[in-house]
């Protein structure tokens, strides 16, 4: 178990931008430039140009021009702020020091966790991959394989198998027990409310059968598992805060970095990878960005995501 985490350490650790000392601990993160913004990192006299999610740590400035300003996240206070033109401010493990400028739009956020405590989360140890029966071709798009979901009536998805004029739906417990099943001609159902309630901490397995004019064409089946209650709970509330940030503030990468860092942590592997993307797309500059969005799309075995 000690060497799997050395392990999963290392290979984070080659992912992230460089911040200082290599042994430097993220405080923090930039998620919005505008003008001309730098970062001097620990022991640089030189700074560098800042570009949104950069990380920083402690002992790092964040300086901002004339005309510059930078929105950031700094997490040992789980809390967000704007450094005006012409500022500066230090990061330290316990407090910021503003040395020049000032703060403002200065608020809470939750789920202010950073990327270093990502190696450690218990979910990010499984292996997951795309659920597939052999010799077949359907495939499962959400729960895939090994993947943690929050809620107790899920909904469920899969490509579409062409000339199918049904699929047949099946779900077991642990035990192997049929918990539900049912017909649908769609790609999709959510499990509806007359049925037993999934368990929370639970693991399930699910299996869709492509039924043809002439008997069954394809099948595809695989695992999930739901969260703790009491870690459920706290996720929900994280992502329904920050999904509230992002409405309230659309421009701020903050808020779309830290879901994708709520929902790696969390095991949902393929909701990260989907925000993942969408941050790569909007941060086209960032390479680290890309490096998750690349290491989810490998840990699920996806050709591509959608």
């Amino acid at each position: 178990m000690l060497t799997s985490r050395i392990i999963s350490i290392a290979l984070l650790a080659a992912t992230l931008p460089a911040i200082g000392r290599a042994q430097d601990t993220p405080v923090g993160l930039v998620s919005l430039v505008k003008g001309t913004v730098q970062i001097q990192r620990a022991g640089q006299k030189t700074p560098v140009v800042a570009k949104m999610a950069d990380l920083v740590a402690a002992g790092d400035h964040l300086i901002t021009g004339a005309g510059g300003e930078a929105v950031f996240i700094y997490c040992p206070d789980a809390r967000s702020a704007r450094l005006s033109p012409s500022g500066e401010v230090l990061f330290t493990a316990s407090a910021l020091e503003v040395t020049k400028g000032k703060l403002s739009d200065e608020r809470k956020i939750a789920g202010c966790r950073l990327p270093a405590t990502l190696g450690l989360s218990a979910a990010s140890q499984q292996q997951v991959g795309l659920g597939k029966t052999r010799g077949f071709e359907m495939q499962l798009r959400a729960p895939v394989e090994g993947v943690f979901v929050s809620e107790t009536r899920p909904t469920f998805s899969w490509e579409a198998v062409r000339d199918a004029v049904r699929y047949d739906v099946r779900l077991q417990n642990r035990a192997e027990q049929v918990l539900y099943k049912t017909t649908v001609t769609s790609t999709d159902f959510r499990y509806p409310a007359d049925a037993p309630a999934l368990e929370a901490g639970q693991k399930y397995w699910w299996r869709v059968s492509a039924i043809g004019k002439d008997g069954q064409m394809d099948l595809a089946g695989t695992f999930f598992q739901t969260l703790p209650a009491e870690q459920a709970r706290k996720f929900k509330e994280s992502e329904a805060d920050l999904k509230k940030q992002i409405a309230a503030h659309p421009k701020d990468t903050g808020p779309r970095i830290l879901l994708a860092f709520l929902y790696e942590e969390n095991g949902m592997y393929d909701a990260a990878a989907r925000a993942y993307n969408a941050l790569s797309k909007q941060i086209s500059d960032n390479e680290w960005i890309k490096a998750r969005r690349n290491a989810m799309q490998e840990k699920l075995h996806w050709d591509k995501i959608e």
